[in-house]
């Protein structure tokens, strides 16, 4: 009799969790609706900053010199001469940490200051370029 109640007990919770998942979904979804008719303006950026760094073997250097200011992000990708991989990453990258770009390899990083993105290429004189707004 115990074990029957306790039962009818965790059943009527379980069903309460349930409907009070229903009204939520309900809930949200009104809300989506009711947004359905309005309009969302999107200010296209009004600068692109572009630029090529190559570097030495072993160093960290900075993508580029300024401000850098970004909206959106930064496409970085390893110049096509390449011969060895090129590590990007923050001001301690390395071969260990860095995330790896062979020759013509991208990665859109959203960031809002390319001066925060350093690379650290395995060949002295390679590196990448980079485009961003």
């Amino acid at each position: 009799m115990f074990l029957r109640k306790k039962l009818y007990f965790w059943r009527i919770n379980y069903l309460i969790i349930k409907i009070m998942a229903l009204i939520r979904e309900k809930d949200i979804l009104q809300n989506l609706l009711s947004q359905k008719d309005k309009t969302v303006s999107v200010t296209n950026p009004s600068t692109i900053i572009t630029g090529k760094k190559t570097a030495n073997a072993g160093e960290e250097t900075k993508l580029t010199i300024g401000s850098g200011v970004l909206t959106v992000g930064v496409t970085v990708k390893a110049l096509s001469t390449n011969t060895g991989l090129v590590y990007i990453g923050p001001s301690t990258v390395d071969f260990a940490t860095g995330f790896q770009l062979s020759a013509g390899d991208q990665i859109f990083i959203p960031v809002d200051n390319v001066s925060a993105i350093y690379l650290d290429p395995a060949v002295t004189g390679e590196g990448v370029t980079y485009i961003g707004n």
